[in-house]
């Protein structure tokens, strides 16, 4: 029983109701008030109404509630980090009800979290860090709500990032020569998603989700919507500090030896709706769709292509980078021979152009054939001009 007598006849005590406390005051007996009790619990147990010693704290919801439904509908690359943003927050707000989250409570954690010393590199922790961190805690309030588990419902406040712009890193023409390479040897049905990813520009979600619907082999285009949003990001590799940008419909023009590779391709894949399907038997999944982008097949490829490369120059820098470079490397290679920085951010689909801008270091002189472009002279005027008399006015007399 919640109620307390506090005085004779007269009993006090508290619900909770998604997160808020409903204060209750009844004056009768003791058997009444027990029946008073019941009977708003059943008026409000449609509600979700708790009391305020079951209220979950933190830390459990997370352990019990958050993290198995995260381990299922995030993906995996977003997983493998999730638990490490996970874990200040836990230390943290573990012991604390989920009702009893404040505003100020979020205030002292950014501060406490910018007061640590990051290990590795001897600085406090960034602002970036900590935001994303802020990012997931938002994340396990939503989903607390979204259950109906009482929960406080604080304003989280990020901290403001300028974005900085950095410059995209690309394979040299050698690397991704011995990329292809690494890929006919280590996994001959993967190296048509390698080519097409080198040689149209497309992000990683783009290409394992295009159908043949989308492909015009005699138009020689694809035609790239917004398939997922999933990997929608301009910095999967961490290259462009943070720019968030979507895919948007647009056509990308196929080189002739894409199409080649396509029509053999359409040949080998049968009756899949796909492009690039799933080329195994395992899980009986051959023919369908990529849950997500193969990063393991990607890293062997890697680790091969770094041997190779090893072989014909010892002392060849280290081959790496995640799949999102190959669209930095077209990108950079495209500006090598038609430097129009227009053109290109159609191609890739960039929906602002301070990305696209992220590319302007690779032209260097881009703006030596403005220098003339627009020129003006002085029109040619005699040397003496004549002047008309001046005409004295005769003054009044007086």
């Amino acid at each position: 029983m919640t109620l307390k007598e506090e005085r004779p006849g007269v009993w006090r005590g508290d619900l909770w109701h998604q997160g808020r406390r409903i204060k209750l005051t009844f004056r009768g007996t003791s058997k009444e008030a027990k029946e008073y009790e019941a009977q708003r619990r059943l008026e409000l147990a449609k509600a979700g109404i708790v009391r305020s010693r079951d209220v979950l704290t933190f830390e459990d919801f997370v352990a019990n509630k958050y993290e198995p439904a995260a381990k299922l509908d995030l993906s995996t690359g977003t997983w493998r980090v999730r638990p490490y943003k996970l874990k200040p927050i836990r230390k943290f707000f573990g012991p604390m009800k989920l009702t009893k989250i404040t505003e100020q409570h979020i205030e002292s954690y950014k501060e406490l979290r910018r007061r640590v010393v990051n290990a590795n590199t001897g600085r406090p922790v960034s602002k970036s860090t900590i935001n994303g961190e802020l990012n997931v805690l938002s994340a396990i309030f939503t989903f607390a709500r979204e259950m109906k588990i009482p929960c406080a419902t604080p304003k989280i406040r990020r901290f403001r990032v300028r974005q900085k712009k950095g410059n995209a890193k690309a394979y040299t023409r050698a690397e991704v020569g011995f990329i292809l390479t690494a890929a006919a040897l280590v996994a001959p049905k993967f190296l048509p998603v390698v080519k097409f990813l080198f040689e149209t520009g497309c992000r990683k979600s783009e290409v394992i989700n295009l159908p043949w619907s989308r492909v015009d082999l005699d138009r020689r285009l694809a035609f790239i919507w917004n398939a997922s949003d999933e990997d929608d990001e301009d910095d999967a590799d961490g290259d462009e500090a943070g720019y968030q940008v979507k895919s948007v419909e647009r056509e990308v023009p196929l080189s002739d030896g894409v199409v080649t590779m396509l029509k053999e391709q359409k040949s080998q894949v049968g009756h899949s709706e796909w492009v690039f399907p799933v080329t195994t038997n395992r899980m009986r999944t051959k023919g369908d769709k990529y849950w997500e982008f193969p990063d393991a097949t990607w890293s062997r490829v890697l680790a091969k292509a770094n041997e190779l490369a090893k072989k014909v120059d010892p002392e060849a820098r280290k081959i790496a980078g995640g799949p999102h470079r190959c669209r930095h490397t077209f990108a950079s290679h495209f500006l090598q021979v038609k430097p129009d920085l227009f053109a290109l951010g159609r191609i890739l689909g960039h929906s602002h152009t301070r990305v696209t801008e992220l590319y302007s270091h690779l032209l260097p002189d881009h703006l030596a054939g403005a220098r003339n472009v627009v020129t003006f002279e002085a029109a040619a005027v005699p040397t003496t001009v004549g002047t008309a008399p001046t005409r004295r006015v005769p003054k009044k007399s007086a």
